[in-house]
Parts: structure tokens; C-alpha cells; sequence
């Protein structure tokens, strides 16, 4: 039975990679036919449950900030994120790839909440990049953020609000600026 399950697995992943190619094809032939920033969409989504991550988050990323089609510009900058933090739990162990990755997720979060901060999603979006940051050691950037997540109108629900507060606490305890840690801990 396993093995059953997982032939129709690598059909499916086959599947997806080849929709992936067919998207990509017609793309290339018709840049810019009107079904051009859906199937581009498309192909960012197969190629993720294809688990081709890095493609996954280069199709995302054209599809949101070049193509920028505003039916599927928000929903592929979220993607890109979200295919990143797949990528990372994909990887065995915590080492210097993933360090890069959460540094170039973190950047990629920022690029969301500045290009579609009008989403809901954009101060949870960056509350976590803030908190990234903080667990990277990158003390100022984490408070900057937190900073920018506790000014943002209208203003996050208090649970999201006391996070940034404690990153921003926690960030600068770390940076031994004590009087900073303890308005924030207030």
C-alpha cells in the first residue's frame, strides 16, 4: 500500500511539474495574452506542489511584483513567503543555507508589508519578520520593525501588539540599551 501511495505521489509531483512546463510555455509564447497573469499564478502554484520551492518563489515573485495583475498580486506575494518558510522546513538541518533563507525571507516580508500594506495580512506579515530578525541577532532591525507594526493604522489587536512590544523589549535588552528594554516591557 505505500508503495501505491507513493507511485500516485511522484505521478502527481510529475503532473504538477509538467502543468508547470505548459504554463511556462505559453507564457513564453503569448506574454501578453489576458491569460497571461493567471497562468503565470498557476504555474507558481504547481511548481510548489511540485515542491520546486525556489521556482515555486520566482514564479510568485513575477507574478506579484513584475506581472502585478491585481486579482493575483497580493495572493503571490504571500506565496512567496510562504514557499520560503516551505523551503526551510524542508531543510535537514539548521546550518549556513538556512540562515541565508531566513535572511532572505525576512527581506521578502518586508517587501510584502511595504508593497500591499493595505492587506490584513501585512502587520502579522511583518511581526514576523521582526521576531526573525530578533532571533537573528539583528537587534535594530527587529525594533525598527516592531516599531513599525505597533504605529500601524489602524492599529493590530493587542496580542500582536504586546509581541512587538517584547520584541522590541527583548532586542533591546541584547543591545544593552536597558532603558529602551524596560519602556518597552511597560
Amino acid at each position: 500500500q505505500q508503495a501505491a501511495e507513493a507511485g500516485r505521489d511522484a505521478e502527481a509531483t510529475d503532473a504538477f511539474r509538467q502543468a508547470a512546463d505548459w504554463y511556462a510555455q505559453f507564457m513564453r509564447l503569448f506574454p501578453h495574452h489576458e491569460r497571461t497573469p493567471k497562468l503565470a499564478f498557476l504555474r507558481a502554484e504547481a511548481l510548489l506542489q511540485a515542491g520546486r520551492y525556489r521556482r515555486a518563489v520566482a514564479a510568485y515573485w513575477q507574478s506579484a511584483y513584475r506581472i502585478s495583475e491585481p486579482a493575483y498580486a497580493e495572493k503571490s506575494g504571500y506565496a512567496v513567503i510562504d514557499a520560503y518558510k516551505r523551503e526551510l522546513a524542508a531543510l535537514p538541518v539548521a546550518g549556513v543555507e538556512a540562515l541565508v533563507l531566513e535572511g532572505v525571507l525576512v527581506d521578502a516580508q518586508l517587501q510584502y508589508a511595504r508593497v500591499f500594506a493595505k492587506s490584513e495580512r501585512a502587520p502579522a506579515v511583518l511581526l514576523d519578520a521582526a521576531n526573525r530578525q530578533w532571533l537573528l541577532g539583528r537587534y535594530a532591525e527587529a525594533i525598527e520593525q516592531a516599531e513599525r507594526v505597533l504605529a500601524w493604522q489602524p492599529q493590530p489587536e493587542q496580542a500582536k501588539r504586546r509581541t512587538a512590544l517584547l520584541i522590541k523589549g527583548h532586542s533591546a535588552f541584547a543591545k544593552v540599551d536597558f532603558a529602551q528594554a524596560e519602556r518597552a516591557y511597560k
